[in-house]
């Protein structure tokens, strides 16, 4: 079996919880607007897609949403949230000043949110050149765009990754990129389905705990 060398992580809902917070603040900010959607629908119909995937999808079921103004109210609601209550998943400090291994973050976030929320967290300086965002590449996860060219900045083969992820549009693109793919449950955001979703989207495996991604990732 090909050696595990690179970790590429998603960065919300994994190295940060950041789900629930942020699909509050769309909601919130979405049925300011008129649009009748719930916390519990954004984290179960939205999670993972970029912005522009995000606002596309909801414009075609709920009618036409201007996502530039949506935008500016979204960011500034965002950027409060965030640096009043945004906090690292338990454990994962811990597991990236000990492990061995490369490790990257790959997001469909932006890169600006991203920058932020790692300033907040205080882990910029350890994602320093090793965080990519769907803003390098043509196509966001679901497709293996962004993934494969994590994989190619960290001068590592895709059959030698692995991608931690905790939406199944994240493990699709690990899965087209020809990477393994673990499915995380620890975050705030996830639900009685939340596991089984990333299954049937082709992870490996399951795991809430982040004290148990070294047995996972050497028996891989």
């Amino acid at each position: 079996m090909p050696k595990i060398e690179l970790i590429i992580f998603d960065f919300d809902g994994v190295i940060v919880d950041s789900e629930a917070l942020s699909s509050a603040v769309h909601a919130q900010t979405l049925q300011q607007i008129g649009v009748p959607l719930t916390h519990a629908d954004i984290d179960k119909h939205y999670t993972g897609l970029d912005f522009a995937s995000m606002m596309q999808k909801i414009s075609a079921e709920h009618g036409d949403v201007k996502a530039a103004a949506f935008a500016a109210t979204i960011e500034a609601n965002y950027a409060q949230i965030m640096r009043n209550e945004l906090q690292l998943m338990p454990h994962i400090f811990s597991f990236l000043q000990t492990t061995k291994l490369k490790f990257c973050i790959g997001s469909n976030s932006k890169m600006q949110r991203l920058k932020t929320n790692q300033q907040a967290t205080n882990i910029d300086a350890i994602f320093a050149n090793k965080t990519f965002s769907a803003d390098m590449v043509a196509n966001p996860k679901p497709a293996p765009d962004l993934f494969l060219y994590a994989a190619e900045k960290m001068a590592v083969s895709a059959k030698n990754c692995v991608v931690i992820e905790d939406g199944a549009h994240g493990i699709k693109a690990a899965s087209t990129a020809g990477m393994k793919s673990i499915g995380f449950v620890g975050g705030s955001h996830c639900n009685d389905g939340h596991a089984q979703r990333l299954l049937d989207a082709g992870a490996l495996q399951v795991f809430s705990d982040m004290r148990e991604l070294p047995k996972i990732i050497n028996n891989l």
